[in-house]
């Protein structure tokens, strides 16, 4: 599915204090089959933290299991792909250890209960490296410059959609990577660069109407790496 904004705790109700309960709410998500939903795939983005601490994702009503989803420092915004099961009323849970911090929750696709007969399955593949912006006759991704994927093996034709491990390096400034189904720019961020840094982040992207996978960069440069380990189809 098309990445999609549910919950920016900067928009409301405030930054998630420590210990304090967080649930998101998926059942009205378009695109979503409330009645066989059973898992979410998202991209959660902390920022703007009082403190060093670590946010878990876990199924609503579920005792916190202290995954480190992400972790971050002080002031620090940090970007992580998760899985997790959702509640029998669609929702997850969110849970913060320390201080305050604000989160930022994208969906990017989900798991049924397998009734549903038209939904895309997995298909892995072996870790291969399809983009390296370091290699020759190739350059950095510019400030809102755009990058696009065409698709080729080892993903196969009959493919509607590519699971890629996505990172920046070599930063210059401080910034977001999107990436998404070639075509208009949607509002989510994928990974969030750190000047001089190197930062990794997993995505599950749709490929476009024209089998291509597009990338832009918010500000300053910063060269890409897409390794794909599988396919949905």
């Amino acid at each position: 599915m098309a990445p999609t904004r549910v919950s920016d705790t900067r928009a409301g109700p405030g930054p998630l204090v420590a210990g304090a309960p967080g649930t998101v709410d998926f059942t009205d998500v378009v695109g979503i089959d409330s009645a066989h939903l059973t898992a979410v795939v998202l991209n959660v983005t902390v920022t703007g933290a009082s403190t060093g601490g670590y946010l878990t994702v876990h199924p609503g009503g579920a005792p916190s299991p202290r995954r480190l989803e992400p972790n971050f420092t002080a002031g620090q915004t940090v970007p992580n792909a998760v899985v997790t099961g959702v509640d029998a009323a669609g929702r997850a849970a969110l849970f913060n250890l320390l201080g305050s911090v604000h989160v930022i929750v994208d969906i990017v696709g989900w798991y049924d209960d397998g009734q549903p007969t038209d939904g895309l399955r997995f298909h892995e593949l072996a870790p291969s490296r399809i983009v390296d912006t370091r290699s020759a006759g190739k350059g950095p991704l510019g400030a809102a410059g755009r990058h696009q994927w065409s698709r080729a093996a080892p993903v196969p034709a009959e493919a509607e959609a590519v699971a890629l491990n996505v990172t920046v390096t070599e930063a210059t400034g401080l910034g977001f990577l999107t990436v998404y189904p070639a075509g208009p720019l949607p509002g989510c961020r994928r990974g969030t660069p750190a000047r001089g840094l190197t930062r990794a982040n997993h995505a599950l992207v749709p490929l476009g109407a024209s089998d291509e996978v597009e990338a832009s960069n918010s500000t300053g440069s910063a060269h890409l790496v897409y390794d794909v380990v599988g396919w949905f189809g």
